[in-house]
C-alpha cells in the first residue's frame, strides 16, 4: 500500500498500482482557478500547470489494516 500525499493535509491511501497511476495523472494536471472581479461583475479563468509536489510513501499492509479497522478519528 501507499500513502499519496497532496498538498499540506491531504493523504490518501492506495493499492500501489493505483498510487502510480493517480501520480501520473496528476502529473498532466492543470490547477483550475475562477477570480470574481466585481469591478466589471465578471469571472476571469486561469488553468496552469500544478505546481505543488505531491510524495509518496510506502506502508506496510498490516499498519494499513490497522488504519482502516480504526477508522475515522473523532474531531476534539
Amino acid at each position: 500500500m501507499m500513502v499519496l500525499k497532496l498538498g499540506w493535509d491531504t493523504q490518501v491511501l492506495l493499492s500501489v498500482k493505483d498510487a502510480v497511476t493517480v501520480a501520473e495523472i496528476l502529473s498532466k494536471a492543470h490547477v483550475w482557478d475562477e477570480k470574481y472581479q466585481s469591478d466589471t461583475s465578471t469571472t476571469a479563468y486561469f488553468a496552469y500547470p500544478v505546481e505543488k509536489d505531491f510524495t509518496m510513501k510506502i506502508v506496510p499492509d498490516e499498519i494499513a489494516n490497522m488504519a482502516r479497522m480504526a477508522g475515522k478519528p473523532d474531531k476534539k
